[in-house]
């Protein structure tokens, strides 16, 4: 069968509604990341935030028909898409609200995401293991020369109860398939001490989501405007016989 005018239209502004939703999901304002991040910091009651970025899903998900849609909550609060990044926020510190943890040219990464404190990726296990100890147990030359994991220990130490995190745990999950890479990352936390508790940080996102800003709404309106011009146009080249 020839190629007719309705399947050229098709793939033409399919390739523009990808190219531009794109390109207007990664354009968001700094503000508004940061605006977003307060919110979330604000809803948490106690303990730190993790939320990773994730580079698949498991294989599998019937249930779900967005790819890697466990990374758009990543890229909801930072603007970014990239693998091997991780955002950790510490309510009621105001020295390190937002740490990100990230491979790329870091001053240009603070500029797109209001991110203050950015550091390679590299440094995410050795910070949150410095952190891993109680806050009343280190000393002082530690709390001098390792601030940033020492001022998580303390937002985490919590007057010696629970040490509270909260983490983008899947939506989906496939019980016959090997567990998503970043769980082992919580199976680290909840191995090594029992006083730790992991919550599922989705119960607050997607409340939080749930709510459109202006931003979004925006690009919704973007997106459909043009899905209906795409539709438009097909019904104009429709004809009897074209399949």
């Amino acid at each position: 069968m020839k190629t007719n005018k309705a399947t050229k239209y098709v793939f033409t502004y399919t390739i523009a509604f990808v190219f531009l939703s794109s390109h207007f999901m990664l354009g968001q304002s700094a503000e508004l990341l940061k605006k977003r991040r307060q919110t979330l910091s604000a809803m948490v009651d106690k303990g730190i935030v993790i939320i990773q970025s994730t580079e698949r899903n498991q294989s599998n998900l019937y249930e779900f028909f967005i790819p890697n849609s466990d990374n758009h909550d990543f890229i909801y609060f930072t603007g970014l898409e990239t693998p091997n990044a991780t955002l950790v926020l510490c309510p009621g510190s105001e020295i390190y609200p937002e740490i990100l943890y990230i491979g790329g040219d870091i001053e240009h990464i603070k500029e797109q995401t209001g991110i203050q404190h950015v550091y390679p990726y590299k440094n995410l296990l050795p910070d949150l293991s410095n952190a891993y100890s109680d806050f009343s147990q280190l000393r002082y030359t530690q709390r001098r020369f390792k601030s940033l994991p020492s001022e998580i220990a303390r937002i985490l130490y919590n007057n010696g109860g629970k040490k509270v995190v909260y983490f983008n745990f899947p939506r989906f999950v496939n019980l016959n398939e090997p567990p998503p890479q970043r769980m082992k990352l919580i199976r680290r936390f909840e191995g090594f001490s029992p006083k730790y508790e992991m919550r599922d940080a989705c119960d607050l996102i997607d409340l939080l989501r749930m709510y459109k800003d202006k931003y979004e709404i925006e690009q919704m309106r973007k997106a459909t405007r043009i899905s209906g011009e795409a539709m438009m146009e097909c019904m104009k080249s429709a004809r009897p016989g074209i399949s």
